[in-house]
């Protein structure tokens, strides 16, 4: 899962995130955010901002290394 970190709490070591929905290789927002509370310790990796991809620009792709990563 690809996720956008929204809030860090470093007094309590946990993340707010919300969700991209994946497509795919593709990836775009939800109609209805999705938001939950993760701890640090629940963090796999972090990848680069995915790029906006398609002509009204609402679907992102990542980039060549977070695809490895992530293993898409």
């Amino acid at each position: 899962m690809v996720r956008k970190v929204l809030h860090v709490d470093t007094e309590d070591e946990d993340i707010e995130m919300t969700f991209l929905q994946q497509s795919k290789d593709l990836f775009r927002w939800p109609r209805k955010e999705d938001k939950i509370w993760i701890d640090f310790t629940d963090v796999i990796c972090q990848v680069s901002e995915p790029v906006t991809t398609g002509r009204p620009q609402r679907t992102f792709k990542l980039a060549e290394e977070g695809i490895q990563q992530v293993n898409i």
